[in-house]
């Protein structure tokens, strides 16, 4: 539930697919920056729901905590090299990887060295995701 939001010009080269390409064969389920619009006809219907509901009410996409998280996974393919300096904002959440919550002895430090990694790297923005 934790990530790196990179700054918007990787958005533009980028090519992007509605679901995990793990499972996608051929190159019909891509679309680029310039069509995303078109990424609409290939989600899912819990997708989609999600990319109108952002489209209409300035909304993000949720986290992947649904019953299927792959019903709701936009995923974007970058073919640039990537560097920390690159990041535009760090997300992290609150608890451990299998959705057990921080101590707050350990929220207090995990905060702690995020922000030193941000102020580190020139990372503009930390977020706590919860």
């Amino acid at each position: 539930m934790s990530y790196f939001q990179l700054k918007q010009d990787f958005k533009v080269n980028a090519i992007y697919f509605a679901g995990d390409t793990f499972l996608m064969q051929g190159a019909g389920a891509q679309v680029s920056y310039q069509t995303l619009g078109a990424i609409y006809s290939k989600a899912t219907p819990t997708l989609r729901d999600q990319i109108w509901r952002t489209w209409n009410y300035n909304m993000r996409l949720g986290d992947l905590k649904a019953a299927d998280p792959m019903d709701l996974l936009l995923e974007a393919h970058i073919f640039d090299e990537v560097r920390f300096s690159d990041v535009f904002a760090m997300v992290l959440s609150p608890s451990y990887g299998d959705g057990a919550p921080y101590d707050s002895d350990t929220q207090i430090r995990v905060k702690a060295n995020a922000k030193d990694f941000c102020a580190r790297w020139g990372i503009q923005h930390f977020l706590w995701n919860g």
